[in-house]
């Protein structure tokens, strides 16, 4: 076969499985802030959030207090995702910062099982995370978070690797 033909095909056929593999825009019910709880800003011990958007970029963000001198300042961490949705079963695979080492992605995903206003997920270590949407949008900080994610995996597609986030 001649190689520019051969070139082409090879095009055709990588521009289609990408095609196949872009994310599905998720359901507006959907959505939005879900929440295992109280914040500890609020008085709550422990609290996972997870902030989804309709183009399937998502922050989870995770918080406790503890005890002791650290006590008056809960511990806070955020993560970034990349979410798909196959009929009720989401599934939010964290998106690995450069300088950490390489991860299986099967180490990294949340399996969550949506049930009108819960999600039922379960983290690689056999965790069981109850959450229910508090709200149909999220923050101001967070849509600026997503939207920073969103722009350094449009910019990277082959790393799917977050360098920086700063809302």
């Amino acid at each position: 076969m001649n190689p520019v033909k051969l070139l082409l095909v090879g095009i055709a056929l990588l521009a289609c499985h990408n095609g196949a593999l872009a994310a599905q825009p998720l359901p507006a019910s959907l959505t939005g802030t879900w929440s295992t709880g109280e914040t500890p800003f609020e008085g709550g011990t422990r609290q996972i959030d997870l902030y989804l958007e309709p183009g399937g970029t998502a922050v989870m963000v995770g918080a406790r207090r503890h005890a002791g001198r650290m006590q008056q300042l809960p511990l806070r961490i955020g993560m970034p995702m990349r979410t798909t949705l196959d009929g009720n079963q989401l599934q939010a695979r964290a998106l690995p910062a450069d300088i950490r080492p390489p991860q299986r992605p099967e180490d990294m995903t949340l399996s969550c099982k949506v049930a009108q206003a819960s999600l039922v997920c379960h983290d690689p270590r056999g965790a069981t995370l109850e959450m229910t949407r508090r709200s149909d949008s999220a923050t101001a900080d967070i849509v600026q978070m997503q939207a920073a994610i969103g722009r350094q995996l449009a910019e990277h597609p082959e790393k799917g690797a977050i360098t920086v986030i700063v809302p």
